[in-house]
């Protein structure tokens, strides 16, 4: 991960922005105090992360957050293909199942050692918790890693973080197709990208790449 990036990590406005926590001040303020030293976002430079030599996950940072799109590269497509999109207006964040996002961050965490649980985090923010999914153990593996940055309370994590984020999406759910594999499905998922009725998504593209992590 490029350094300047790495410096942001140690920023909670930056994890605040980008989770679009609408957080009272007032609320948290035995907690923490906001930083009065201003950061600047490195929105020139996406956050790469390579799975191989030639592919891997790009997060592209817009010109305010939130509003971020994860992409997926490779030689052919240098640049990235979009394969999710959180924002506040045309909002398609829904792309990995927790499965997917759990192994890609623990995949990715000797790439940034000194906070070897941000890549879960960010990625989290493009993940899909479902019915189907083990919820004590979504809670556990998301609320270590947002303690791992020693920069919120145990409180801020519970109410902020895992009591309004990680509960399952009404009418989302995952299925698999023999050729496309994983797919979003049901009533909400025009949240997603990732549909069948999609043609641009590049399934195959995905499907290589996590298979290069034993998915």
């Amino acid at each position: 991960m490029n350094r300047a990036w790495t410096a942001v990590m140690n920023h909670r406005e930056f994890w605040m922005d980008y989770f679009f926590l609408e957080t009272d001040p007032e609320t948290w303020k035995h907690e923490f105090m906001l930083d009065d030293e201003p950061f600047i976002y490195e929105y020139e430079n996406p956050i790469r992360f390579p799975i191989t030599k030639h592919m891997g996950l790009l997060l592209e940072m817009g010109p305010y957050l939130p509003g971020t799109s994860l992409k997926v590269y490779d030689l052919s497509t240098p640049d990235g293909i979009e394969i999710g999109k959180f924002d506040d207006s045309h909002p398609h964040a829904v792309v990995l199942r927790f499965e997917e996002a759990a192994a890609l961050g623990d995949f990715l965490a000797p790439q940034v050692p000194e906070y070897p649980e941000a890549p879960y985090i960010l990625l989290s923010n493009f993940m899909a918790i479902t019915v189907d999914d083990d919820l004590e153990r979504v809670h556990q593996k998301t609320k270590t890693a947002w303690q791992s940055l020693e920069l919120f309370s145990g409180d801020f994590i519970q109410q902020e973080v895992i009591d309004r984020m990680c509960y399952p999406i009404k009418g989302i759910q995952f299925n698999h197709h023999p050729v496309y594999g994983w797919y979003c499905d049901g009533e909400a998922s025009f949240l997603s990208l990732r549909t069948l009725d999609n043609k641009d998504f590049p399934f195959a593209k995905l499907q290589e790449l996590l298979k290069k992590i034993g998915l």
